[in-house]
């Protein structure tokens, strides 16, 4: 685990040389999962944080979506329930405006985790582009597994 903080970090500070926000925000997802699962809430948050912030500034929305998933995982863990579904709630509406079956679970997800009568009524699917289309729009030639 040590390795993949150590990676991690190593990919953010590159990626801020080079001033690509947005891979930046993706490794700060990165060691903040890793944190997670050292069962290390409170780092965790600090990076999530980070990453939703790159993702705000770089308006992709669902990495915003995503990233404000973990972030509200991590602060529950953490003992911040409240928090927590905020963020959970902000994340279901930044999913709203995607339709395909990754955005559906997401959502699912979110609404399970705060409760059916707390998720706001535009979280059913909508048309409108997939995830992977509204990723792949913004001209970037590489993407991982996960991005898609």
């Amino acid at each position: 685990m040590e390795d993949a903080l150590s990676s991690f970090h190593e990919t953010a500070s590159l990626h801020r040389r080079i001033a690509d926000h947005l891979r930046e925000a993706e490794a700060f997802e990165g060691v903040g999962e890793v944190y997670q699962v050292l069962e290390r809430p409170d780092e965790a948050v600090k990076f999530h944080r980070q990453a939703v912030t790159g993702y705000r500034a770089a308006h992709d929305r669902w990495r915003l979506a995503s990233g404000l998933h973990r972030l509200a995982a991590a602060l529950d863990a953490s003992g911040e329930e409240e928090r927590a579904r905020g963020h959970w709630r902000e994340a279901l509406s930044a999913a709203a405006e995607f339709s395909d079956p990754k955005a559906v679970r997401l959502r699912e997800e979110i609404t399970a985790r705060i409760g059916d009568n707390a998720a706001p009524e535009h979280t059913a699917p909508v048309p409108g582009p997939d995830h992977a289309s509204a990723r792949f729009g913004h001209g970037r030639r590489w993407r991982s597994e996960r991005d898609v």
